[in-house]
């Protein structure tokens, strides 16, 4: 039973696989398209100092590399980066080296986020660099707002997809009429949470987050 459990896992990843090869191809036309640099404005609290360095992929090896560096910022200072267009819009992480204290030792932490054609201005306390409570962007900001919503949604939906899917592969009769039901309202729900992916790439078609919500379709699964 194991071993037919594993190999349908191994066959619904390598489908899962592939689709995810065909989406990742697709080129993001924006409409303007950013040809111009792009402003980050950095407000650091919450440590003595933080070395600042915006990394992103460079060249087509897919390594992340650091583009841009602050070496020391101190608590309740401003950092501004000038972000080349060569790079946008594009995945970024925004490293912070702090130290808490004067007399610490700097300690990594990371964010990762979006940047396109919106100059962006972050506050930030980089112990809690992915606390919505300790780490914001400007009010209307568009791109990393609209990743977050997506994903709380995202996830609230995929989890109770992946309840019935658990309970689909560890059923032991799968010959049984309740299986079988089992089987049509995970179909039901796999589609219904597509057709809400497929919504939300067409009601913000003008982000470049929107084609980052390709990655989050539920495949079919082999049972």
């Amino acid at each position: 039973m194991l071993k037919i459990l594993n190999y349908k896992l191994i066959i619904s990843l390598i489908i899962s696989f592939s689709a995810f090869v065909s989406i990742a191809a697709r080129p993001f036309n924006s409409t303007p398209s950013a040809i111009h640099n792009i402003t980050l404005t950095i407000h650091l609290r919450g440590v003595y100092e933080s070395k600042i360095s915006l990394m992103t992929t460079v060249g087509g090896n897919q390594l992340i590399q650091s583009i841009l560096t602050k070496e020391s910022v101190p608590d309740g200072d401003t950092a501004i980066f000038s972000v080349p267009a060569e790079y946008l819009p594009g995945e970024f992480v925004l490293r912070f080296d702090y130290k808490e204290l004067k007399t610490s030792t700097p300690y990594p932490a990371e964010k990762n986020f979006v940047i396109n054609q919106q100059n962006l201005e972050l506050w930030v306390h980089p112990i809690f660099s992915n606390n919505p409570d300790s780490t914001r962007f400007q009010d209307d900001e568009a791109e990393n707002s609209a990743m977050a919503r997506f994903m709380n949604e995202n996830y609230a939906q995929k989890e109770k997809i992946g309840l019935l899917q658990n309970f689909l592969l560890n059923y032991d009769d799968n010959s049984s009429d309740f299986y079988k039901e089992g089987i049509t309202e995970y179909e039901k729900r796999r589609k219904t949470h597509n057709k809400w992916i497929y919504d939300q790439i067409k009601a913000e078609r003008g982000l470049f987050v929107s084609t980052l919500y390709n990655f989050q379709f539920v495949l079919p699964f082999l049972f």
